[in-house]
């Protein structure tokens, strides 16, 4: 069903985005027409065509945060190196194009994400810093430090950060308590 009813709403999306060029709305129906497209099927080089109409066409769009944050997710289907240079190159051209700082930072924590998920954690580490320092009021700098915080002290043998909580019978404890004693920490909850 849901396939039928991609093939028949897609070609509406993308005639409204041809349509309403430059707008929010614009912008928006570009992309549900680009993650309707998006399938088992669908070749890299097509979501990298679609992704680089997007930024040809609405790259001064104020909306291409959201844009950007949607185009980041293309990096989980990007695998080969190759494509995920291209996916770089495609934040530093919206980088380049958009007046907006937003935007910027957003594409600039992109090439950060995509650098982290390639296990070039220097170079991934550094663009999160660049992101802070030139945009530190943005929302992307705000997840940027999040992922410096993962990078520096979060990492496969680097010493745990102290813990602090209760155990099950409502007794605090520290972390550091426990330094020199194997601790096998569960994380849950309910969201």
């Amino acid at each position: 069903g849901m396939a039928r009813l991609n093939k028949e709403l897609a070609p509406q999306f993308l005639a409204l985005a041809n349509k309403a060029k430059g707008t929010v709305s614009g912008l928006r129906a570009r992309l549900q027409f680009m993650t309707m497209a998006e399938g088992p099927g669908t070749k890299p080089d097509a979501l990298l065509r679609m992704a680089q109409d997007i930024v040809r066409i609405e790259g001064k769009n104020p909306d291409m945060a959201r844009a950007v944050s949607q185009l980041g997710f293309l990096r989980y289907q990007l695998r080969q190196p190759a494509e995920q240079q291209k996916l770089i190159s495609l934040f530093l051209d919206i980088e380049r194009i958009t007046p907006y700082p937003g935007v910027k930072a957003q594409a600039m924590f992109a090439r950060g994400q995509i650098l982290y998920d390639a296990r070039k954690k220097p170079e991934a580490l550094a663009l999160m810093k660049q992101t802070v320092a030139k945009f530190p009021t943005t929302s992307a700098a705000a997840e940027a430090k999040r992922t410096i915080f993962e990078l520096e002290n979060l990492q496969i043998g680097m010493v745990a950060p102290d813990v602090t909580g209760k155990d099950e019978t409502d007794t605090a404890f520290k972390l550091t308590d426990y330094r020199g004693k194997v601790v096998v920490l569960d994380f849950w909850g309910f969201w």
